[in-house]
């Protein structure tokens, strides 16, 4: 029935071949999509690829995805709505059925470094999968939802990611490539290591190769931008950070490690520093993110228990770029906070006294809740690593102690570190104040009793 309605001649039987969904619905096939849980019991029934007519079931699961967000001109009842209803049945079952269609999708990128061409409702289909398996590992690591396969999925998702082409100004892919680095950060430690292990040993990606390929294409481009003095614009600047948080998603699995050096991380790292220290970027907010990108990335860098000390780009420079971003941008501040505790030298006592000031800054924002809705609950997350930060910066050296004890800055921050402490700001209808007290409640005593 599933063949006869979704037309034969649509239906590959090889699965090397891309898959092509029905772009266009009849009124046989919109019952089908839309029939109650029938997606759910196809991916139920067909969970094995042994199974016979699989590719039939994956065929249909890419005209269901290609459907989730047609645009503005579809036709009617053409979209798919509430998606989730049916992912949240059995996660597990649709994870398995998504993991069909990026297989067929890593097959078809390979070809498509030999020439193939693919349509753009081939990319539709993927960027919607991935969105999909983007739900489901978050279902999985908020709400404990069983999902299994979660390797594979990280597998395929690395194996994508390296795969794609971005074309200059190409937001689809960008879009395509961060919805997988969200995915990939969801994964667990034991997942990700198995993944890493398994892409790197496959003989069609070339996983290493590959890495090395897009780190020196990333690096060539910054040279290049800044040697002609030409501005970054905003898709270089988003396909060059988020070749960088790919390999500090990696770098920071202790597996990771085993597979990617450690010192062209730093290169591309020094040649971004470089970049945006020229401050040729063609708008504030890709510069934002790059600062963000270079912060975070030393931050993780820094913290490896084997890892030698950074010596370049200059420490300064790193700093620079975490005290220009401002006190509100929680992002580059967690970030910079992880990296004073973890560096083994800090910079001079002036430098440090500045670094103290902000962070300082930050927290009072965070005592006041002066963030948005949205921002509250990473302020809280980031509020424990802050107050780190400035102890490391107190005990740094004698200078930074003397200038930090004479602030009058600092006896307000102590007056409100001891409110939120001794439960005077919590209100009865907001966890807020009570979650905060609970961060600081090991921390907090000892930062008064410093200072």
């Amino acid at each position: 029935m599933i063949q006869l309605i979704m037309n034969p001649s649509t239906v590959q039987n090889s699965n090397g071949s891309p898959i092509r969904p029905s772009e266009q619905l009849d009124p046989a096939q919109i019952l089908l999509l839309h029939w109650g849980d029938f997606m759910c019991w196809c991916w139920e029934t067909w969970n094995d690829y042994r199974v016979a007519n699989t590719e039939c079931v994956t065929q249909l699961t890419a005209t269901w995805l290609y459907h989730l967000q047609l645009g503005v001109d579809s036709a009617p009842y053409q979209d798919i709505h509430n998606p989730h209803i049916l992912l949240d049945k059995n996660p597990s079952a649709a994870n398995y059925a998504f993991l069909q269609v990026l297989h067929r999708s890593t097959t078809s990128l390979l070809a498509a470094r030999q020439n193939a061409i693919l349509q753009e409702s081939f990319y539709v289909v993927l960027f919607n999968a991935c969105r999909a398996i983007d739900h489901l590992l978050r279902n999985q690591l908020v709400c404990g939802a069983k999902l299994t396969g979660i390797e594979i999925t990280a597998k395929c998702l690395l194996g994508v990611f390296v795969l794609l082409r971005s074309e200059t100004g190409d937001n689809g892919r960008l879009q395509l490539k961060s919805t997988i680095l969200e995915s990939l950060t969801m994964v667990n430690e034991e997942a990700f290591a198995q993944a890493i292990n398994d892409t790197c040993e496959d003989k069609e990606i070339h996983f290493k190769e590959r890495i090395d390929e897009l780190i020196l294409q990333s690096r060539r481009g910054l040279i290049r931008s800044t040697e002609s003095e030409q501005n970054l614009s905003n898709a270089q600047a988003d396909e060059v950070r988020l070749v960088l948080y790919l390999l500090l998603r990696i770098w920071h699995s202790a597996e990771g490690r085993k597979h990617v050096q450690r010192q062209p991380i730093l290169n591309l790292l020094a040649s971004l520093t470089n970049r945006l220290l020229k401050d040729q970027i063609a708008s504030p907010l890709a510069y934002n993110r790059l600062r963000e990108a270079i912060v975070t990335g030393f931050c993780i860098l820094d913290t490896d228990p084997a890892g030698t000390p950074i010596k370049s780009p200059k420490q300064e420079d790193v700093w620079r770029f975490a005290l220009n971003a401002g006190c509100s941008n929680l992002v580059v501040t967690s970030s910079f906070s992880h990296h004073v505790m973890a560096v083994a030298r800090l910079p001079d006592p002036l430098t440090c006294a500045e670094a103290w000031n902000h962070l300082r800054d930050t927290m009072t924002l965070i005592f006041r809740r002066q963030f948005l809705e949205d921002e509250q609950a990473v302020a809280l997350i980031v509020s424990l690593g802050v107050c780190g930060a400035l102890l490391r910066l107190l005990y740094s050296d004698v200078s930074t102690e003397r200038f930090v004890l004479s602030s009058p800055w600092t006896m307000s921050f102590c007056v409100e570190l001891k409110k939120i402490l001794q439960g005077e700001m919590e209100e009865s209808e907001n966890d807020y104040f009570h979650l905060l007290k609970r961060q600081l409640i090991s921390i907090g005593p000892v930062l008064l009793d410093t200072t």
